[in-house]
């Protein structure tokens, strides 16, 4: 089933048949148009609602007084005498946080509490709002009014700026500028003796810590000097003593390396030495020392002579010669002479290694002795070290505190200087704030119209009726035969009139009974509707068309029996003979539209009393006879399953080209579910804005579970006039009757009869008015 918010949002299937998404705005217009008095009685009722809660609302006054908050004080001492308190000095973030910190001070219970206390706000009529004839009231304690005169202030920061702008909101004027004016002197109060308050504490720890730092620093002085008693060090600092001792063991150090490489050289001296007297003697050494020594080159030169002597002598005397013996003597006794000379010199080289290596014991003992000693002036250094340190350290502390004592008693005296100063105090207010009557009913409008809207939507989304020709075809499944206007409100309706006469439309014919509307206003919209409706139920099978038809609905009161009667006659005025047949045998009702009785009738064929040609009988419309009911039968189903039925049914349709059978609604009764198997075609009536999907539904399943064919569907009672159900394709429906009455007159005019009409009334050959889009 479609309704019209389906349509809003569903897709649009074009000759191709693909699908797309379309957004149609005269559908959402539609929905508005159509619930347009609930969005009107929403936006009425929210404004109407808004308007007295804001009028009924007392006048609220705003008094705001402007106070600057400077990052620091001014500094009367000089950039290097700090504040004891901190402020946003720092960076652009710790300005930032100084600020938000403010803020909320000016907003804090203890600022609030000093104005309360200092003006009785506890007790306080105007503040409270007790009125001036109540006698006896109950004052509140500071704490709650404290915190009701923290919901009245307003704390704005001036962009861009050192300004705070401390606002009171109250009723009365005088007492929102009294206590603006009155916070503004609470916080500058407060900053100032907080500053104090920091300042005196600051002093009197920092004296307490200079007495304590004084003491600590005359111990340690004490202590260094009996350290300098103990340890003889009065005359010479240890400085010096480690100086000496340092330079000391270099001297030692370098003489050890002097001497114990000497030593190592006068041990490769005598090793070569005995070496060389193990291999060639004693004469024959070779060292420097010897060969250096002016004695024995003298010893040797003569011993060379004497040599020359001696062999020169040897030639020409034999051994035992005197002179050969006297020059062996000689020889012998420089020999002597060099061996006693080298021995000399040898036992100077050992005399002078042992002397050496004396020497270098004493030196090494002395390196260790001096090791000693500086290993005792470090352990001493370290101590007094240590001692010397801790003095300096509490005279440095003590220096400190003591220089920022004298700071903090000179800022002490000073603090009285702040950086918080009111800048300008509150007036009192002339204008209230609130209720600002303006901008609520502004808002009303809007939440009204938006509300408005939504609660069209919704009550839309939550209608479950069939209204359109997309809810027959598409949430239905049947073929949408067409519309069947509203009869009653065409007749009454003043702004009709006024537009037949403007489109020369016929009179309508109100006198007769209003299922015979059609046949009393044969070119009427109505007429013309069931005439497309006839023409539509003949194409759908042009070979062989639907000769007997079951006209039903899914609910009582839907309009069922006008439309079988409808479409009767627009058959009967197409030259067909057609029979209305009364099968309603449970409240029939087609006999009083042609204003017969209903004494025999379909029931009294069924049982085989009469034939049934004596029990037709015809009508003020030519061309078509009606089978009354008859006499109520307690079992209607039972008749309608008897053999007997079948052959009524078989005989009227011998007797006639068209039998249109008026049935009871289905969901009531199974009569309908019964008679769509004996018929060629069934069709459902839909009342618009009636009929509820889920009913239609349901009736549809019951005649398809058994069988029966189901042509289509009519929608019914639909008001073509009314803008919050006519889509722009029943446009056509509607005017065609006024084209109908402008043609006529124009035909009139021009003499030529109205045999057109005429025969657009008998024959049927008129085409049908253009259907809406998938019809």
């Amino acid at each position: 089933m479609r309704s019209m918010q389906d349509q809003i949002a569903d897709a649009v299937t074009p000759a191709g048949g693909e699908t797309q998404k379309a957004f149609d705005i005269w559908a959402y217009l539609q929905v508005l148009r159509k619930r347009k008095w609930h969005a009107l009685f929403f936006l009425a009722a929210v404004v109407g609602l808004v308007t007295f809660y804001t009028l009924r609302q007392p006048k609220v006054y705003r008094a705001t007084a402007t106070v600057q908050i400077d990052p620091q004080a001014p500094r009367v001492l000089g950039e290097k005498v700090e504040a004891v308190t901190e402020m946003g000095t720092g960076s652009y973030w710790s300005n930032q946080e100084y600020y938000e910190t403010q803020y909320h001070i000016i907003r804090s219970f203890e600022v609030a509490s000093r104005v309360v206390a200092l003006h009785s706000l506890g007790a306080n009529r105007t503040f409270l709002g007790v009125p001036e004839d109540l006698d006896v009231y109950e004052p509140l304690s500071d704490a709650m009014a404290t915190e009701m005169l923290r919901g009245m202030i307003v704390v704005d920061p001036v962009k861009d700026s050192r300004l705070v702008a401390i606002s009171v909101d109250h009723t009365d004027q005088g007492l929102a500028q009294l206590l603006s004016n009155a916070v503004a002197d609470a916080y500058v109060e407060y900053n100032r003796d907080v500053a104090l308050e920091s300042t005196v504490n600051a002093r009197d720890w920092l004296i307490k810590q200079a007495e304590t730092w004084a003491k600590t620093l005359r111990d340690a002085e004490q202590r260094a000097v009996d350290f300098r008693k103990i340890n003889n060090l009065l005359s010479v600092n240890l400085e010096d003593q480690r100086n000496q001792v340092a330079n000391e063991m270099d001297w030692v150090a370098q003489r050890l390396s002097e001497t114990r490489s000497h030593r190592l050289q006068l041990e490769a001296k005598k090793a070569e030495i005995e070496e060389q007297v193990r291999k060639r003697g004693v004469t024959s050494v070779s060292i420097a020392e010897v060969l250096a020594s002016p004695v024995l080159q003298t010893m040797k030169a003569r011993l060379f002579e004497k040599n020359l002597e001696r062999d020169s002598l040897a030639q020409i005397a034999a051994e035992n010669w005197p002179e050969m013996r006297q020059r062996d003597t000689e020889l012998e006794t420089i020999r002597t002479g060099i061996r006693q000379e080298v021995q000399t010199i040898l036992r100077a080289i050992d005399a002078d290694y042992t002397e050496t290596a004396a020497y270098e014991q004493q030196l090494v003992a002395r390196q260790s002795e001096l090791q000693e000693q500086a290993i005792a002036l470090g352990g001493k250094e370290l101590t007094y070290t240590q001692l010397v340190r801790e003095k300096e350290n509490a005279e440095r502390i003590y220096q400190l505190i003591n220089n920022r004592s004298e700071e903090t008693t000179l800022s002490t005296e000073l603090s009285q200087i702040n950086n918080v100063r009111v800048l300008d105090p509150a007036l009192r207010p002339e204008v209230p704030i609130r209720p600002r009557v303006k901008l609520n009913l502004a808002l009303a409008i809007v939440i009204g119209l938006l509300g408005g809207i939504g609660l069209a939507f919704l009550l839309e989304a939550l209608d479950t009726s069939v209204k359109t020709q997309e809810d027959v075809e598409k949430g239905l499944g049947l073929a949408f035969l067409g519309i069947i206007p509203t009869f009653t409100g065409e007749a009454s309706s003043r702004r009709r009139r006024r537009r037949r006469r403007k489109h020369r439309a016929p009179e309508l014919r109100t006198t007769g009974h209003p299922d015979l509307f059609c046949h009393d206003n044969p070119k009427s919209s109505a007429a013309e509707c069931c005439r497309s409706i006839r023409t539509n139920i003949l194409f759908m099978s042009p070979d062989r068309p639907p000769r007997k038809l079951l006209v039903t609905s899914a609910s009582p009161q839907e309009g069922k029996t006008t439309v079988a009667i409808s479409l009767a006659i627009t058959m009967a005025q197409s030259g067909s003979r057609v029979l209305i047949v009364d099968s309603d045998m449970r409240r029939p009702r087609v006999h009083t539209a042609f204003g017969l009785e209903n004494e025999d009738g379909l029931s009294t064929a069924i049982l085989g009393m009469r034939k049934v040609e004596e029990l037709v009988r015809p009508t003020q419309v030519p061309g078509l006879d009606i089978l009354t009911c008859g006499p109520i039968p307690p079992n209607p189903a039972e008749l309608i399953h008897t053999e007997r039925f079948k052959e009524v049914v078989a005989q009227l349709e011998r007797l006639y080209d068209r039998v249109v059978f008026d049935s009871p609604p289905i969901i009531a009764v199974t009569d309908p579910v019964i008679l769509s198997r004996h018929v060629d075609g069934a069709i459902l009536v839909v009342k618009s804005m009636v009929t509820n999907r889920r009913a239609a539904k349901f009736a549809v399943k019951q005649m398809r579970d058994v069988g029966g064919n189901i042509l289509g569907a009519v929608l019914n009672d639909l008001d073509l006039e009314n803008r919050e159900y006519g889509y722009y394709h029943y446009y056509y429906y509607r005017k065609y009757g006024y084209y109908y009455g402008a043609r006529e007159d124009e035909a009139k005019k021009s003499k030529s009869g109205n045999g057109d009409d005429q025969a657009g009334d008998t024959n049927g050959d008129r085409a049908p008015p253009p259907a809406a889009p998938g019809s």
